[in-house]
């Protein structure tokens, strides 16, 4: 396959990368030395061929060991493939690892000239890009202070600033947004929303799964070191989640299979409770229109087939991009629910306002469960509740605040 990186910025065709893992420091010394390995072999991607145009924003997902940021590197070319092509059309800044690099004893502005000098692009007028940076870290005096009397806040402000403002063809993010107090973070966010209007790229890893459909146009989904999906990023939201929430189909133990409806629903947990007779404004309906402000009332059946100790009810409000409008749980409402025996059940009731644009909104419901302080998905409906809202043109956004406009 030949690679045509006039009509792409990025192309991967056939990428594979593995590393050796010794048991420890004195066998790798060993291997280096006599050139016997002791090391076991781990392919950290396997046979990636992708391509990504110019303007393109990715989002890439999968649990931890996939191959995310991996990828990332290689793209980055901070690490070469042990097999396949890639070909890489445009200055890259990488936001792979915030303050790799930076020298405690320099001040902020040695480090951040430095990186702006390691980039080597051509086109950088490094004065003007330090006070670029220098407003955007916005640290005041100790930007001209040594690095190691700063605290962690400030090392990521000058890090990020130092990345963001290099003006690149192509940013790499890897799980560094939420830099910085709310105001800066707003700041980033912005100045990259800046970036993408300008036609940038951006490949984005992140476990936050919300801003997935926010900020990319695509999504990626990593498996074991594979490619197991590349299309919308609603699609791969409930690609990654059966990927967290694999189960086996039992009929026996009342687990339910796996299902898509005509709006891509799935089901999730391990089957050890079962969500049923969901009913929406006290009638089985998996769907209805409603007006702005009206309320709805979602009443569901749980049914538990093993004992439950500390059992919780989850749902979300989701757009069709699948972003988050709003979710809740029994726990976080204080709406207590009593230990379980394996063979009863319980009703849960839902009520909310729909003061939303006009818009369609999906509903997933979860049952979990509490134990030694982490929780697990006992079963989850995905997209259980499509609900169509018209706003009747009175506002506009993602909710209605009830803003009240007088003029004198």
């Amino acid at each position: 396959m030949s690679l045509d990186i006039a009509a792409n910025q990025i192309d991967m065709v056939n990428v594979g990368k593995r590393f050796l893992l010794y048991p420890n420091a004195a066998a790798r010394l060993r291997g280096m030395l006599s050139g016997h390995k002791t090391a076991r072999e781990y392919a950290a991607l396997r046979g990636i061929s992708l391509s990504i145009t110019a303007g393109e924003s990715i989002g890439i997902l999968g649990v931890n060991g996939a191959g995310k940021s991996t990828l990332l590197g290689l793209i980055a070319g901070t690490c070469s493939p042990t097999y396949g092509t890639i070909a890489v059309r445009g200055h890259v800044a990488a936001l792979l690892e915030l303050g790799a690099g930076f020298h405690p004893g320099w001040t902020g502005r040695q480090n951040a000239e430095f990186q702006v000098k390691l980039l080597g692009d051509p086109r950088v007028d490094v004065t003007q890009r330090m006070e670029q940076i220098e407003g955007f870290a916005d640290i005041g005096d100790y930007f001209d202070q040594p690095l190691r009397t700063y605290s962690s806040g400030m090392s990521m402000r000058v890090a990020f600033a130092a990345a963001i403002c290099s003006d690149p063809d192509i940013l790499l993010i890897d799980e560094t947004l939420a830099v910085g107090d709310t105001t800066f973070q707003h700041k980033c966010f912005r100045r990259i929303a800046e970036f993408r209007e300008r036609g940038g790229t951006m490949i984005l890893v992140t476990h936050r799964t919300e801003l997935i459909p926010q900020l990319c146009t695509r999504a990626l989904v990593l498996d074991k070191g594979e490619l197991s999906f590349d299309g919308e990023p609603r699609d791969a939201l409930l690609c990654y989640y059966e990927q967290l929430f694999r189960r086996e189909s039992d009929d026996s133990s009342g687990a339910v299979t796996h299902k898509i409806s005509e709006w891509g629903e799935r089901r999730l947990g391990n089957g050890e409770a079962t969500i049923g007779d969901i009913r929406l404004n006290g009638k089985a309906l998996s769907h209805i229109a409603i007006k702005s402000g009206d309320t709805v009332e979602i009443a569901a059946r749980v049914a538990f087939h093993k004992d439950t100790p500390a059992p919780v009810f989850g749902f979300t409000y989701k757009t069709v991009e699948g972003v988050t409008l709003y979710g809740s749980s029994t726990l976080m409402r204080g709406a207590h629910m009593a230990p379980a025996l394996a063979g009863e059940t319980c009703d849960v009731r839902i009520l909310c306002t729909m003061s939303l644009p006009t818009c369609s909104v999906f509903l997933d419901v979860s049952i979990s469960a509490i134990e030694d302080g982490s929780m697990t998905i006992l079963d989850a409906d995905v997209s259980a509740i499509r609900v169509d809202i018209d706003a009747q043109n009175t506002f506009f956004g993602l909710v209605d605040l009830g803003g009240d406009i007088a003029v004198t």
